[in-house]
């Protein structure tokens, strides 16, 4: 039984009595009768995240399938605003994360988050982690289905199982509604992508992938999996993991790991069998799947277009379009989530944000005569959100200025390579039609390896002395069946990576053919001389 909404979702019954058991976890932890390492433990699975400070922690709010409702979005601000945070960040894996906080003051706000019907259960930690889905999602021209409810009824089936937590590692499920693949959900632990088989929803069902050490494209385990049955593929992966996972080794303990180990025939038979047993106990409920409405799939994913003055995405209904949002690095004042979400209520007929894996905002269903009005608004709030700039079509992680494990200030790095591209004289297409994704240690949260350029932070010893640099890959790409990762050719010191950014950019500018996407320029070219160039000083 569930209560309370997040988004679309209903939240646990016992998410109040879990919330007062961590409140008197943090107080035994203040009072030095809860060893450090056991608190880590609980909190984390609270969201509640070290920052590079001592004292000083992130907490990580869930946003079910990426779908945040104007109230949420001002709850979240007026929290945010009230305990001093200056900027909100949005993550690659849609969530909302608050920096700069003392433990003394998370109690409570996270309890006014409760209040609001928002949670960060199972937001860090060993446990279920946010569900990611299309930002697109039930507008989009080529879905076959409208994604969004089974990702928020997964979430809610996993939140409330305490089986979720305690699980070897972090474990990430995604829903896409084409093959386009935007959530990346054939580079997940779960991946669904929404298809049909005589007139009926069903997904084909991806597992084992993610981005990490040893990053993994997921196998395809199903072609056809009945969309009724979402619930019961999710808690048969859910067992696989607790069951299989490797508990003695935390590097190896992604489920990756166990379906490299097993083989990807092993492991779909592993998954086929421990559905069949879930779907057989008959104690995991079935969805309404087969009243959805399959839609006729466009010849081309959407893309991209001018519309009143900045970028727009057409929708099925061609009278209306998405305006995304570009936070830049996902960075926004709470002060400017609420004026966003306040525009969300004026000017779209959702009355809800849309939050994407790249980092960015989607106001989606404007009508044309709203959307003058609509970009206007975003201009003077924030010219930044609706300009071009080469950082538009960045994801980059939070970087070692905060982030206790990272390596490399990944933002930093950004910031200068986006200056010298802007200044560089380079066409316009080129510098905003790249995909960059940039982590600041191989963790891997700003999904370098699958980046048109990923560049991975790290460190190494040159005359005695710690050089930081960035290990760069080439010509990865998102897509069921198509995504690849990028092939590692040059590792080049932070100081000069605008340079060979620049170099590369130059390149692929005179060197293309006609629409050929960086990607697929890349994948053709000589390994050796894409090095070269990288690598010159």
């Amino acid at each position: 039984m569930t209560s309370q909404t997040c988004g679309g979702c209903q939240l646990p019954d016992d998410a109040a009595r879990s919330l007062s058991e961590f409140e008197k976890d943090v107080l035994k932890f203040q009072q030095g009768t809860l060893d450090p390492e056991t608190f880590k433990g609980r909190r984390t699975l609270f969201g509640i995240c070290d920052q590079r400070q001592d004292g000083v922690f992130m907490l990580r709010v869930r946003v079910a399938g990426g779908v945040l409702p104007t109230g949420h979005a001002r709850a979240i601000a007026a929290l945010a605003s009230e305990s001093g945070v200056s900027h909100l960040h949005l993550t690659s894996r849609q969530d909302v994360q608050l920096h700069g906080l003392s433990l003394d003051s998370i109690p409570h706000l996270l309890r006014r988050l409760l209040a609001a019907g928002l949670t960060t259960m199972g937001a860090g930690g060993n446990a279920v982690r946010n569900v990611a889905a299309c930002p697109l999602a039930g507008v989009c021209s080529c879905e076959s289905f409208d994604v969004t409810p089974f990702a928020l009824r997964l979430t809610e089936y996993l939140i409330a199982r305490k089986g979720s937590y305690g699980l070897p590692r972090k474990f990430k499920t995604a829903f896409s509604g084409c093959p386009a693949d935007c959530s990346m959900a054939a580079l997940t632990d779960l991946g669904f992508v929404a298809a049909s088989r005589d007139g009926q929803a069903c997904f084909r069902v991806y597992g084992g992938g993610g981005m990490g050490n040893q990053s993994r494209i997921g196998d395809c385990l199903m072609d056809f999996l009945p969309a009724r049955q979402v619930l019961q593929a999710g808690e048969a992966m859910r067992r696989i993991f607790e069951q299989h996972g490797d508990r003695t080794n935390r590097a190896r303990a992604r489920l990756r790991f166990v379906a490299q180990k097993m083989g990807t025939e092993a492991f779909r038979d592993l998954f086929l069998r421990h559905l069949r047993e879930v779907a057989d106990a008959g104690q995991v409920p079935l969805l309404n799947g087969d009243t959805v409405a399959i839609e006729s799939t466009a010849t081309e994913f959407p893309s991209f277009q001018k519309m009143a003055g900045t970028i727009g995405i057409p929708q099925k209904d061609r009278d209306l379009a998405a305006i995304p949002i570009f936070p830049p690095l996902g960075n926004l004042r709470p002060a400017e989530l609420e004026r966003l979400a306040a525009f969300a209520d004026s000017f779209s007929a959702e009355k809800t944000l849309r939050l994407t894996a790249g980092q960015q905002i989607c106001i989606r269903s404007v009508a044309p005569q709203e959307m003058d009005r609509l970009v206007k608004e975003v201009s003077r709030l924030n010219p930044d959100f609706l300009a071009p700039t080469p950082l538009h079509s960045w994801t980059v992680c939070t970087g070692a200025s905060i982030c206790r494990p990272g390596i490399c200030d990944s933002r930093e790095a950004a910031r200068q390579c986006a200056r010298a591209l802007q200044t560089s004289g380079l066409p316009e297409d080129v510098l905003n039609g790249v995909q960059v994704r940039v982590s600041g240690c191989p963790n891997s949260c700003g999904h370098h390896p699958v980046g048109e350029i990923g560049l991975c932070g790290l460190s190494r010893r040159v005359d005695e002395k710690k050089v930081f640099a960035y290990r760069i890959s080439l010509g990865g790409r998102i897509g069921a069946d198509r995504a690849r990762f990028g092939v590692e050719t040059a590792t080049v010191p932070v100081q000069q990576l605008p340079s060979a950014l620049i170099r590369i950019f130059r390149h692929y500018s005179e060197q293309r053919k006609i629409g050929e996407s960086f990607s697929d320029f890349a994948s053709r070219r000589d390994h050796a001389e894409m090095e070269k160039i990288l690598s010159e000083e």
